[in-house]
Protein backbone atom coordinates (compact mmCIF):
# COMPACT_ATOMS: atom_id res chain seq x y z
CA UNK A 1 0.00 0.00 0.00
CA UNK A 2 2.75 2.15 0.74
CA UNK A 3 4.29 1.89 -2.08
CA UNK A 4 1.45 2.16 -4.28
CA UNK A 5 0.88 5.91 -2.49
CA UNK A 6 4.39 6.64 -3.10
CA UNK A 7 4.12 5.60 -7.08
CA UNK A 8 0.86 8.06 -7.02
CA UNK A 9 2.71 10.95 -5.39
CA UNK A 10 5.64 10.66 -8.36
CA UNK A 11 3.67 10.89 -10.88
CA UNK A 12 0.39 12.99 -9.77
CA UNK A 13 -1.91 10.55 -10.40
CA UNK A 14 -4.00 12.27 -7.78
CA UNK A 15 -5.00 14.47 -10.24
CA UNK A 16 -7.15 12.45 -13.40
CA UNK A 17 -7.42 14.81 -16.58
CA UNK A 18 -9.98 14.07 -18.98
CA UNK A 19 -12.52 15.88 -21.35
CA UNK A 20 -15.61 14.75 -22.71
CA UNK A 21 -15.80 14.23 -26.63
CA UNK A 22 -19.20 13.82 -27.68
CA UNK A 23 -20.50 10.76 -25.36
CA UNK A 24 -16.87 9.49 -24.62
CA UNK A 25 -14.33 10.55 -21.65
CA UNK A 26 -10.57 10.61 -23.04
CA UNK A 27 -7.92 10.68 -21.04
CA UNK A 28 -5.35 13.32 -20.95
CA UNK A 29 -2.64 11.96 -18.55
CA UNK A 30 0.46 13.58 -19.86
CA UNK A 31 -0.96 15.57 -22.33
CA UNK A 32 -2.96 18.15 -20.55
CA UNK A 33 -3.04 21.66 -21.47
CA UNK A 34 -3.39 22.72 -17.64
CA UNK A 35 -2.06 21.48 -14.73
CA UNK A 36 -3.32 21.87 -11.30
CA UNK A 37 -0.87 21.92 -8.05
CA UNK A 38 -1.29 21.48 -4.59
CA UNK A 39 1.11 20.86 -1.82
CA UNK A 40 1.64 16.83 -1.68
CA UNK A 41 0.27 16.64 1.93
CA UNK A 42 -3.11 18.24 0.79
CA UNK A 43 -3.23 14.74 -1.31
CA UNK A 44 -3.10 12.47 1.80
CA UNK A 45 -5.54 14.15 4.21
CA UNK A 46 -8.35 14.79 1.18
CA UNK A 47 -11.62 13.63 2.63
CA UNK A 48 -13.56 13.87 0.10
CA UNK A 49 -13.16 13.35 -4.29
CA UNK A 50 -13.28 16.81 -6.01
CA UNK A 51 -13.94 17.92 -9.48
CA UNK A 52 -12.26 21.13 -10.89
CA UNK A 53 -13.73 21.82 -14.18
CA UNK A 54 -11.27 24.41 -16.72
CA UNK A 55 -12.54 25.77 -19.66
CA UNK A 56 -10.12 27.12 -21.58
CA UNK A 57 -10.79 30.57 -22.87
CA UNK A 58 -8.17 31.34 -25.27
CA UNK A 59 -4.81 33.61 -25.10
CA UNK A 60 -3.62 31.54 -22.37
CA UNK A 61 -6.13 31.84 -20.17
CA UNK A 62 -8.60 29.94 -18.29
CA UNK A 63 -11.61 29.92 -15.98
CA UNK A 64 -12.19 27.30 -13.76
CA UNK A 65 -15.06 25.63 -10.76
CA UNK A 66 -14.25 23.28 -8.25
CA UNK A 67 -17.20 20.88 -7.03
CA UNK A 68 -17.70 18.12 -4.61
CA UNK A 69 -20.43 16.11 -2.97
CA UNK A 70 -22.59 13.49 -4.81
CA UNK A 71 -22.15 13.88 -8.98
CA UNK A 72 -20.61 16.97 -8.15
CA UNK A 73 -23.18 19.03 -7.82
CA UNK A 74 -21.99 21.19 -4.78
CA UNK A 75 -19.89 24.21 -5.80
CA UNK A 76 -17.03 25.15 -3.63
CA UNK A 77 -15.24 27.87 -5.44
CA UNK A 78 -14.93 29.67 -9.14
CA UNK A 79 -12.67 31.58 -10.46
CA UNK A 80 -13.19 34.11 -13.61
CA UNK A 81 -10.96 33.73 -17.14
CA UNK A 82 -7.74 34.93 -16.35
CA UNK A 83 -3.98 34.13 -17.61
CA UNK A 84 -2.70 31.36 -16.76
CA UNK A 85 -0.51 30.91 -14.38
CA UNK A 86 -2.77 32.00 -11.36
CA UNK A 87 -3.47 30.88 -7.75
CA UNK A 88 -7.37 29.54 -7.65
CA UNK A 89 -8.46 30.55 -4.22
CA UNK A 90 -11.37 27.38 -2.42
CA UNK A 91 -12.20 26.21 1.13
CA UNK A 92 -9.67 23.41 0.72
CA UNK A 93 -6.43 25.36 0.39
CA UNK A 94 -4.86 27.51 -2.64
CA UNK A 95 -4.36 25.67 -6.31
CA UNK A 96 -1.88 26.78 -8.67
CA UNK A 97 -3.15 26.44 -11.79
CA UNK A 98 -0.44 26.57 -14.86
CA UNK A 99 -0.62 25.86 -18.21
CA UNK A 100 1.70 23.45 -20.21
CA UNK A 101 2.87 23.19 -24.23
CA UNK A 102 -0.18 21.68 -24.86
CA UNK A 103 -2.16 24.84 -24.55
CA UNK A 104 -2.75 26.60 -27.51
CA UNK A 105 -4.03 29.45 -29.00
CA UNK A 106 -5.51 28.33 -31.89
CA UNK A 107 -9.32 28.58 -32.13
CA UNK A 108 -10.39 24.70 -31.69
CA UNK A 109 -8.59 25.26 -27.99
CA UNK A 110 -10.92 27.56 -26.96
CA UNK A 111 -14.25 26.47 -25.40
CA UNK A 112 -12.15 23.11 -24.06
CA UNK A 113 -13.46 22.21 -20.72
CA UNK A 114 -10.78 20.03 -18.62
CA UNK A 115 -11.90 17.38 -16.09
CA UNK A 116 -9.45 17.32 -13.11
CA UNK A 117 -10.98 14.56 -10.38
CA UNK A 118 -8.98 14.85 -7.36
CA UNK A 119 -8.63 11.96 -5.11
CA UNK A 120 -6.93 11.03 -1.28
CA UNK A 121 -3.78 9.05 -2.37
CA UNK A 122 -4.81 6.27 0.44
CA UNK A 123 -8.11 5.62 -1.22
CA UNK A 124 -6.82 5.51 -4.62
CA UNK A 125 -4.57 3.08 -3.80
CA UNK A 126 -6.66 0.61 -2.58
CA UNK A 127 -8.25 1.25 -6.26
CA UNK A 128 -5.51 0.61 -7.84
CA UNK A 129 -4.36 -2.74 -6.59
CA UNK A 130 -7.35 -3.86 -7.96
CA UNK A 131 -6.14 -3.21 -11.04
CA UNK A 132 -2.34 -4.64 -10.46
CA UNK A 133 -1.59 -8.14 -9.91
CA UNK A 134 1.77 -9.08 -8.78
CA UNK A 135 3.62 -13.00 -8.39
CA UNK A 136 6.80 -14.56 -8.35
CA UNK A 137 7.82 -15.70 -11.41
CA UNK A 138 9.00 -18.91 -9.41
CA UNK A 139 10.59 -19.68 -6.46
CA UNK A 140 13.98 -19.42 -7.32
CA UNK A 141 14.03 -16.82 -9.38
CA UNK A 142 14.22 -13.41 -8.03
CA UNK A 143 11.90 -11.54 -9.68
CA UNK A 144 8.45 -10.65 -9.70
CA UNK A 145 5.66 -10.36 -12.66
CA UNK A 146 3.33 -7.93 -12.95
CA UNK A 147 -0.22 -7.96 -14.91
CA UNK A 148 -2.18 -4.28 -15.23
CA UNK A 149 -5.37 -3.63 -16.88
CA UNK A 150 -5.45 0.36 -17.19
CA UNK A 151 -7.98 1.75 -19.76
CA UNK A 152 -5.01 4.39 -20.81
CA UNK A 153 -1.83 2.70 -21.68
CA UNK A 154 0.37 5.47 -21.23
CA UNK A 155 -0.69 5.96 -17.93
CA UNK A 156 -0.85 2.44 -16.99
CA UNK A 157 3.26 2.36 -18.18
CA UNK A 158 3.91 5.23 -15.96
CA UNK A 159 2.35 4.05 -13.06
CA UNK A 160 3.80 0.79 -13.44
CA UNK A 161 7.39 2.56 -13.80
CA UNK A 162 6.50 4.51 -10.88
CA UNK A 163 5.66 1.58 -8.89
CA UNK A 164 8.74 -0.33 -9.48
CA UNK A 165 11.45 2.56 -8.76
CA UNK A 166 9.19 3.13 -5.45
CA UNK A 167 9.52 -0.27 -4.19
CA UNK A 168 12.81 -0.35 -4.95
CA UNK A 169 13.66 2.94 -3.24
CA UNK A 170 11.99 1.39 -0.30
CA UNK A 171 13.83 -1.61 -0.06
CA UNK A 172 17.16 0.03 -0.32
CA UNK A 173 15.19 2.18 2.83
CA UNK A 174 14.46 -1.14 4.77
CA UNK A 175 17.84 -2.60 3.91
CA UNK A 176 19.39 0.46 5.36
CA UNK A 177 17.32 0.38 8.49
CA UNK A 178 18.06 -3.16 8.82
CA UNK A 179 21.51 -2.77 8.39
CA UNK A 180 21.50 0.39 11.42
CA UNK A 181 19.63 -1.71 13.36
CA UNK A 182 22.34 -4.86 13.16
CA UNK A 183 25.18 -2.42 14.20
CA UNK A 184 23.68 -0.85 16.61
CA UNK A 185 22.98 -4.20 18.65
CA UNK A 186 26.39 -5.13 18.15
CA UNK A 187 27.93 -2.28 19.11
CA UNK A 188 25.83 -2.94 22.41
CA UNK A 189 27.25 -6.25 23.34
CA UNK A 190 30.40 -4.73 22.37
CA UNK A 191 30.39 -2.56 24.76
CA UNK A 192 28.42 -5.16 27.22
CA UNK A 193 31.27 -7.76 26.75
CA UNK A 194 34.02 -4.55 27.48
CA UNK A 195 32.40 -4.15 30.36
CA UNK A 196 32.19 -7.41 31.72
CA UNK A 197 35.99 -7.76 30.94
CA UNK A 198 37.25 -4.66 32.97
CA UNK A 199 34.85 -5.74 35.53
CA UNK A 200 37.14 -9.34 35.91
CA UNK A 201 40.38 -8.10 35.19
CA UNK A 202 39.61 -5.79 38.31
CA UNK A 203 38.58 -8.61 40.54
Amino acid sequence: HDCFCQAIRNIGANRTYSERVGLHKLSLFGKSPVLVEAPKEFFDTLSTSLKMTIELTGNGAASAKLTSGFMNLFTMAEAPSQALPYQFKTPYGDFQLLKTDFYTDSKDQTGRKINVRMTRNGYLAESLQKSVKMDEVNKKANAVEIDYDFQDPDFGRAFIGSLIASYRLMRRQHQSEQAASKISFLDKRIELLTSQLEKTEAG
